[in-house]
């Protein structure tokens, strides 16, 4: 015993370093350095040091934290007994009960008028389906009428595109005065501007059949004006 004593304060000792605890097993004292030491695993750093904990009373952030949580704690205390003090007053009350008889009384008319509202809906959204699915059946149709009658259609616009056009003819030339110029041309310009192939323009077949009329034979008449 007296051997280890005279270990640990021999100058060995004292340059390896200052033991923190001393452990006494097979009747040696043995000295434990810091090493050694079992912190617990939160007490350390990654550094294997123990970090500095600060006390969080002592934090400015956490205090500022704290005295604002108070503050609303007591406006929302103060605010819900300004409510509670509001309502219990006799003005107040009474209006409260005021209403709650008028909504009593009023709730079988309230509800008849909502049934008749929703019977109203239904009616209209009855009909509103009803004539969608009419534009819907009407739009079909006409579509498949133009899919089957397609040449039909346009063999028609061409007999009334051509009336048109031998009536304007006619009209023209029986205002326009004898002149190949002002009576022949402008025809037949807009025959071929139509329909590109004169001889299927009856635009062109109404100036034939006006040519005896317009320009009679052994009739002098002018190529101009």
């Amino acid at each position: 015993m007296q051997r280890s004593l005279g270990l640990l304060n021999s100058p060995l000792a004292s340059t390896s370093g200052r033991c923190d605890v001393y452990s006494l097993s097979s009747g040696h004292l043995q000295c434990l350095g810091r090493q050694h030491l079992r912190l617990p695993l939160q007490s350390r750093s990654p550094s294997g040091q123990p970090p500095k904990v600060w006390a969080s009373a002592q934090n400015p952030a956490y205090k500022a934290q704290q005295a604002w949580k108070n503050v609303r704690y007591e406006i929302d205390h103060k605010a819900s007994q300004l409510k509670q003090q509001f309502m219990a007053l006799p003005p107040i009350v009474a209006l409260i009960h005021s209403f709650q008889a008028l909504r009593t009384r009023l709730q079988p008319a309230m509800d008849r008028l909502t049934a008749w509202k929703e019977a109203a809906d239904a009616w209209w959204g009855i009909r509103n389906e009803r004539y969608r699915e009419f534009i819907a059946d009407e739009t079909r149709r006409k579509w498949e009428w133009q899919c089957r009658h397609e040449d039909e259609a346009a063999f028609w616009t061409s007999v009334v595109n051509g009336i048109i056009g031998i009536f304007a003819t006619v009209l023209y030339e029986a205002v326009t005065p004898v002149s190949v110029l002002i009576a022949v041309v402008p025809p037949l310009w807009v025959a071929w501007s139509l329909h590109e192939n004169i001889l299927k323009a009856p635009i062109f077949w109404a100036l034939v059949a006006m040519m005896p009329l317009k320009f009679p034979p052994f009739h002098p008449f002018k190529w101009i004006i």
